[in-house]
């Protein structure tokens, strides 16, 4: 007599959710790399890029319900393939615009800071304090003295020009002064506004394109840029090999929450499986294997039990040859029936009647 419980094994339903939401978040990631990457060329792609994402965990989650194929194993691949090359078209697209503008802020910076030790050294250099207000009305005053000067001596000689003595040519002189004096004052004003413009484009400080490529420059003498290039291309290779690892947990996850909301057998539902438990301590005979396939199929859904030679063999503690022997044999006698599913083998109750009721 067969009984069940239906009470979940609610560990491994848990943990299984608890992998699958981890799945959906990579699968997310895969999405929107795909979608990005489609986009940029028609909504066709874009929408089979989309698809592509999806199957890469709808896929390996199938396989957990229905056992895999080679056209679900090719079909993975192909959907890890695409969504691998979106991924790197996405993120060498973002990551190289980042270090492009990261380098572009440090030429800024450094620009910057040479043309506030450029305006620095020019303010140390000029002693003019005046304001140019104040010398363009002095220059104006003294160029009027002299000019006044310069017409009474003409006027003394009786020439019309071209007389000029010792006071007409001090107002001169001073006139010339002042006139450097403004310049070096225009020169002064100039080079606050330069220093005031210098610091407001240095005042976020120098950027770096990768914290770790600047360590590695300064002790290697390479280009910065280069080594964060580098940098860039490893972690974005790194990232999609995990991403498309979480998201090919969406299998496990399959398999753990089927297998946990599986009713499970007692004891009393398959007395000949127990006695297969003991094929890792000593060598199984041929008829307690049979036991045991006899019991896997009969608490199989359908009554057919579905695994490949590799498992059931390893199960078992057989050798593969041992074990294809067998079925061979089993087949032969009539005792069931073998169906080839993919790489793995359905194995049922024979047809005839008679042979039914012998097992």
């Amino acid at each position: 007599m067969q009984t069940s419980s239906t009470v979940p094994r609610s560990a491994q339903v848990l943990t299984g959710l608890g992998l699958g939401a981890i799945a959906l978040s990579a699968l997310k990631v895969d999405v929107v790399n795909n979608y990005e990457y489609g986009a940029q060329i028609s909504a066709e792609l874009a929408t089979v890029m989309v698809i592509a994402a999806i199957c890469v965990g709808a896929l390996p989650a199938m396989a957990a319900v229905f056992g895999w194929s080679g056209l679900i194993r090719s079909l993975t691949a192909l959907c890890v393939l695409m969504t691998c090359w979106a991924a790197v078209n996405a993120y060498a697209q973002k990551m190289g615009a980042e270090i492009l503008n990261k380098t572009s802020q440090a030429a800024n910076y450094a620009s910057a800071e040479q043309d506030q030790a450029q305006a620095r050294a020019t303010l140390a250099r000029i002693k003019e304090t005046a304001d140019t207000a104040t010398l363009e009305r002095l220059i104006a005053d003294a160029k009027k003295t002299a000019d006044t000067l310069e017409a009474g001596d003409n006027k003394k000689m009786g020439m019309a020009s071209g007389n000029c003595f010792k006071y007409c040519r001090e107002a001169k002189a001073a006139h010339a002064a002042l006139l450097d004096r403004l310049a070096e004052a225009t020169a002064r004003d100039k080079a606050k506004a330069e220093l005031a413009t210098a610091k407001s484009d240095a005042g976020a400080g120098p950027a770096e394109a990768s914290m770790v490529a600047t360590w590695i420059a300064a002790r290697s003498g390479r280009d910065a840029t280069d080594i964060a290039r580098t940098i860039a291309l490893v972690m974005t290779l790194l990232g999609i090999a995990v991403t498309q690892g979480v998201a090919l947990l969406a299998h496990t996850a399959a398999s753990l929450i089927g297998s946990g909301l599986k009713p499970t057998q007692t004891a009393e539902a398959e007395p000949q499986a127990a006695t297969v438990t003991a094929h890792k301590r000593a060598v199984i005979s041929e008829a307690e294997a049979y036991d045991w396939l006899i019991a896997k199929m009969r608490s199989a859904p359908g009554r057919v039990y579905t695994g490949s030679a590799n498992q059931i063999a390893g199960e078992l503690g057989l050798a593969r040859s041992t074990y294809a022997a067998w079925v061979k044999r089993w087949t032969s006698e009539g005792k069931l029936e073998t169906r080839k599913k993919g790489r793995s083998t359905e194995f049922c109750f024979p047809s005839s009647p008679k042979l039914r009721r012998v097992v």
